[in-house]
């Protein structure tokens, strides 16, 4: 028969702590991605079980002659360390919780709702710094700015949700083009804009062109059994010399705005732009992409 004395109580209550600390334990378990991070909160769930198992044989091995003052700071120690270990859980729990929501909250501020990529606000920030850094290692910097063509039209004829529907095909289809290394955004309405680090005049006439074979390909289907095919004009700009934001970004728009002029479904190369001095052959080259559709 099971004696109920002060060191049976003090390790059911630690035993209890213990116990309630994997509650927590569990659910972050259930919410972590990292398989490190599961790895390690599993094997503190372990340990705690272990320390369950170690609390429950402590009842018949405890010496009950022993000095009075070490009897019972055992006792203390043996609750506290529960009450340690649910708290730790606890705390961590929250934590994540916290982290989750701040993550979430970041990500409604700097991701556009309707399309799933980039919004102006994240786009700002990052053309400052990758400019920046451009500046300072007189590096490559390229941007794309990108219009479907007749795209009110659409609007007008099949309504907005199908406006809607367009947009964030047509930004699933930009994220998938481009590079790791490229930042899509959608810029306002149906215009987006792709920052390009670290590209050349060269490459980045390749991605334009890519944008647009990309955009000539998209089918959307919409009610009556009907397709959308849509094209798309873009404006191409890269750092020159004496370069500001501004004049790079009014650039890459204005050689938007003469893709659409000249036609539409089309890249204009806005200018261009050399790193490293590059050897006149080269130059020549980047001449003829500039001068019209690539």
């Amino acid at each position: 028969m099971l004696v109920l004395d002060w060191i049976s109580v003090s390790v059911f209550s630690g035993v209890g702590f213990l116990a309630l600390s994997l509650v927590p334990i569990v659910q972050l378990l259930r919410k972590t991605r990292s398989r490190q991070l599961r790895r390690a909160w599993l094997w503190l769930a372990i340990m705690v079980v272990g320390f369950i198992v170690g609390y429950l044989a402590l009842i018949g091995l405890m010496p009950r002659n022993a000095d009075v003052v070490l009897f019972n700071l055992i006792c203390v120690v043996l609750v506290m360390g529960g009450v340690l270990v649910m708290s730790v859980a606890i705390l961590a729990l929250r934590t994540a919780d916290d982290v989750a929501r701040l993550v979430h909250l970041e990500r409604e501020v700097i991701i556009d709702p309707l399309t799933g990529v980039y919004n102006r606000r994240y786009f700002s920030e990052q053309f400052e710094r990758e400019f920046a850094f451009a500046l300072r290692t007189d590096g490559c910097l390229s941007l794309l700015v990108i219009d479907l063509d007749h795209f009110k039209a659409v609007n007008d004829t099949h309504g907005h949700a199908i406006g809607d529907r367009v947009l964030a095909v047509v930004a699933s289809i930009l994220s998938e083009s481009m590079r790791a290394s490229d930042i899509v955004v959608r810029y306002g309405g149906e215009e987006f804009v792709i920052l390009a680090r670290a590209t050349s005049p060269e490459v980045a006439a390749r991605l334009g062109e890519r944008v647009l074979n990309a955009v000539r390909a998209m089918k959307v289907s919409c009610p009556g059994n009907c397709t959308l095919s849509l094209t798309a004009s873009v404006g191409v700009a890269s750092r020159q010399p004496g370069d500001t934001r501004e004049t790079l970004f009014n650039r890459a728009d204005a050689a938007l705005y003469e893709a659409k002029r000249a036609g539409r479904d089309r890249v204009i190369i806005g200018d261009v732009a050399f790193c490293d001095e590059p050897p006149l052959e080269r130059r020549a080259e980047v001449r003829s992409l500039s001068s019209g559709v690539v």
